[in-house]
Parts: C-alpha cells; sequence; structure tokens
C-alpha cells in the first residue's frame, strides 16, 4: 500500500499529488535502498500521476518505516504487515493499496484503479527456486509440497492478515513471471535514469 506520515497532514492520495504538482521537488519519497521494489514502482507512480516526488534511499525496509513515521519522506509504498503496527499506532497514514481489490482488513481504502491508476500494479511477488540443474522429479515433489501448503487453510488464513495473495501453480508460472520482469526492468530502470550510487 502506499502510505504517509501522520505528521505530513496528508490524509488522501489526491491531496498529497495536489500538493507535489503545487511544488514539484518539495515531497519525498521512500524506499528501502536504490533498485529496490519500491524505489522502482514509486519511480513509475510518480511519472503516471505527473509529479515530480525527491527520492530518499534508507538502508532497508525497517530504517524506511522509522523515516516515514517520524515524517522524515511523505511518501512510502510498503507491504500490509509492515504497514500494520503504523498504522494501528497513527503514525502511518494509508492512501491507496495496490492488488486488484480492496483488502478485508482495510476495506475503506481504495485500490490504485479505483483512483484512476488502472493499468499500474507495484504488487510486491515472492517465488521458491532451486539451483540450476535440479532433476525435474525434486523440482516436480517439492512443487507439488508447496502447492499443498498454499492451499491450506491456516496458511490463507494467515496470508490474508498480512495482505498477502498466494498462487501457486506450475514451475512454469513462475519461470514465465520472472522472464517478463527480466525484460521489463531493464528498460524501466533506464528510462527512470535509476542510477546506484
Amino acid at each position: 500500500m502506499f502510505v504517509t506520515s501522520r505528521a505530513s497532514g496528508f490524509s488522501s492520495m489526491k491531496d498529497l499529488l495536489a500538493a507535489a504538482k503545487a511544488s514539484p521537488g518539495k515531497l519525498n519519497f521512500g524506499s528501502a535502498g536504490i533498485g529496490a521494489t519500491n524505489h522502482i514502482a514509486v519511480e513509475q507512480f510518480d511519472a503516471l500521476a505527473g509529479v515530480n516526488l525527491t527520492h530518499v534511499p534508507y538502508k532497508g525496509s525497517g530504517p524506511l518505516i522509522t523515516g516515514i513515521m517520524a515524517g522524515e519522506v511523505q511518501l512510502a509504498l510498503l507491504d500490509f504487515s509492515s504497514a500494520q503496527a503504523g498504522i494501528k499506532a497513527g503514525s502511518i497514514v494509508p492512501l491507496l493499496q495496490t492488488g486488484a481489490r480492496r483488502h478485508v482488513t482495510l476495506p475503506q481504502l481504495p485500490t490504485l484503479a479505483e483512483a484512476g491508476f488502472r493499468n499500474f500494479d507495484p504488487s510486491f511477488w515472492i517465488g521458491l527456486a532451486v539451483p540450476k540443474g535440479t532433476p525435474a522429479p525434486v523440482v516436480a515433489r517439492l512443487n507439488a509440497a508447496l502447492n499443498k501448503a498454499l492451499a491450506d487453510t491456516q496458511m490463507k488464513a494467515r496470508a490474508q492478515v498480512n495482505g498477502w495473495e498466494l498462487a501457486g501453480g506450475a514451475p512454469k508460472v513462475l519461470a514465465d513471471l520472472v522472464a517478463q520482469d527480466m525484460n521489463a526492468y531493464p528498460e524501466l530502470i533506464r528510462r527512470l535514469d535509476i542510477k546506484a550510487n
């Protein structure tokens, strides 16, 4: 989800974007580091929204969360589980959520599509991989066990609380996703002019 700090005074993405357009470069967004998923995603959002936010890279997610809670940056993209404690404490304000549907724990929070960003979904994904050359029967056995675990009722309930959508399937599904990202990200990084320091 996209979040801001209580200290920012913004209660909606619309308000934040209006302020960013009125004062280009004055508002900051934080990431877990240069090239991190949430860095690239917010740069994409920045371009789509037609604003110019200043990037503040942190050394990991923990310092980023501390920075957003302290009001050092006005925008960040966090996963649900990382943002929950700050939201409950009132120091983090959720603005928009990624994904196709509203999350059950925050049904009042609009999605990016509902806010007008219909072809943009910066959701993070996590996959399980094995070394190249792992025998096919071993891959098949691991895949079957993982799919069984992902279908478990308790696992689904735990995932839902944390804002995760479980998606198993055949190994080719993940291989295709990796290939898609490997093709898309180099061009995106060049276009956004993202450079490591």
